[in-house]
């Protein structure tokens, strides 16, 4: 797999997907044992666009647009709770069922937040620029479990799993050499973009989200057949897919365990408030 760092080889090719690609690529080895070795904080790769990658190695450094206006501390999880706004209280029996089934898994919390937190400083600051809901940054537990390589048998890619026609619309470039699906940064954007356009088209979170699953033409379809019925079009009251009945329940079940997690029976460690990596551009 070509990689372009401060050693140039000009013989070998120079793919425009290469920063992303390299993005990913250093900080998914963040944690490895190979940067155990070096003394700094930090290295820089230079591209071929000038674009510089700054790859965090040892304690990093909150960065000042991150700290402004942040009275979290040092714990990612109090700040994500504090842009929570959808509503996990509803009394539905779906609802219910899922709270339920989360009750006293301590084993599954600690797996989770272990996976979430090298990515969840990233969900967390883009829900937050765009003032989305920040519960939007716990999809990737019950898409990827937090694993931006996972693929599914649909071949869903990433942690946001998106599969290869929907990424391709939303401009997750798919090649040999790179995968733009698990570009933590690319597909991260790419996913909220999608969600947003969803919120924008069914105007309610419960109905975007069902149509991150099931596609929205399905969820468009659900809604026709209760307006002819002369039934509610809310999330609750559609026939849908059985894993798209069960998709919004479970979302806020997971949502609802992070808000409370004492509810749950669980105890959740703190995630250090602060990025693993980041990419600043040259003048």
């Amino acid at each position: 797999m070509p990689v372009n760092t401060k050693k140039k080889h000009p013989v070998m090719p120079r793919p425009s997907g290469l920063s992303r690609h390299l993005l990913t690529v250093f900080s998914l080895m963040f944690c490895s044992v190979a940067f155990a070795m070096s003394d700094t904080s930090a290295e820089t790769v230079t591209l071929s666009n000038g674009q510089v990658i700054v790859v965090n190695l040892a304690d990093t450094v909150e960065s000042p647009a991150a700290s402004r206006g942040n009275d979290s501390g040092n714990d990612l999880i109090i700040r994500l709770r504090k842009g929570f706004s959808l509503d996990t209280e509803l009394n539905e029996d779906r609802l219910q069922r899922q709270k339920q089934l989360l009750v006293g898994k301590q084993a599954y919390i600690d797996r989770i937040l272990s996976r979430a937190q090298r990515h969840l400083y990233l969900s967390v600051s883009e829900a937050e620029r765009r003032q989305l809901p920040t519960e939007l940054a716990l999809l990737p537990v019950i898409e990827s479990a937090y694993d931006p390589m996972a693929l599914s048998r649909s071949q869903a890619a990433g942690l946001w799993q998106f599969i290869p026609d929907t990424g391709r619309l939303y401009g997750l470039e798919q090649s040999w050499y790179y995968d733009a699906r698990r570009d933590p940064l690319a597909s991260t954007q790419a996913a909220y973009d999608y969600l947003s356009k969803l919120n924008s088209i069914f105007n309610s979170w419960e109905l975007a989200l069902a149509a991150y699953n099931a596609g929205p033409g399905t969820v468009s379809r659900a809604i026709k057949r209760n307006k002819a019925l002369g039934l509610a079009t809310d999330y609750w009251s559609l026939k849908l897919p059985a894993e798209t009945m069960a998709y919004v329940p479970r979302f806020l079940a997971v949502a609802a365990l992070f808000k409370s997690p004492d509810s749950f029976n669980v105890r959740m460690a703190s995630i250090p408030n602060r990025p693993n990596y980041r990419t600043v551009n040259t003048p």
